[in-house]
């Protein structure tokens, strides 16, 4: 009974001793997450011989119709119809009846899209969607090329619903740079 303590005693301290040497923490780097994936959606454009323009902030874009009327300012809340793909053009989801009608999926996840425009950043979802105050106007339509940290970032995003013997599943993992179809529908 003895050996058989021992036996299990000395498991536990070699287990910990392995598992105690490994004290370094990882840090995630915004701003190298943010390097690679602008290299990766340069790479992309360049690839495909699109020309966009260059955010401050990172994502670049393409106006298509800059809208008319005025930008819209802090506490106003940004009304928006959307189309998203991942980088490899992937359809993930969109909030256009038509476009999710024509990837034929069983549970449409067409509703349109609202950001309440905030100069607090801790309640900025989907960053860039904010910065589209300052390029598009009422009914105003651009094509984002989005890092990863601009759009659902380090958590992604999961949107899971049932029908009759039906499920859809949208995900987006971590850290995916995006690209989306906005049209400004509506500013509050």
């Amino acid at each position: 009974m003895m050996k058989i303590y021992g036996f299990f005693m000395m498991l536990a301290l070699v287990f910990f001793a392995f598992s105690s040497c490994s004290t370094e923490e990882v840090v995630f780097d915004e701003v190298v997450q943010l390097e690679a994936d602008i290299a990766k959606i340069d790479e992309y454009l360049n690839f495909n011989d699109i020309d966009a323009e260059t955010h401050p902030s990172g994502f670049r874009y393409i106006i298509d119709n800059e809208g008319e009327g005025e930008f819209a300012g802090v506490n106003q809340v940004l009304i928006m119809e959307m189309t998203v793909f991942t980088l490899d053009s992937n359809y993930v989801f969109s909030t256009v009846e038509e476009v999710e009608r024509a990837q034929n999926v069983s549970i449409y996840y067409f509703n349109t899209y609202s950001v309440y425009l905030s100069n607090d950043l801790r309640e900025r979802q989907l960053p860039v969607l904010h910065d589209l105050a300052s390029l598009l106007k009422m009914n105003g339509r651009a094509r984002l090329f989005v890092p990863s940290g601009l759009a659902w970032g380090t958590f992604g995003y999961t949107w899971s619903a049932s029908g009759q013997n039906e499920n859809r599943h949208i995900v987006i993992p971590k850290n995916t740079n995006v690209l989306i179809s906005v049209e400004l529908v509506q500013i509050k």
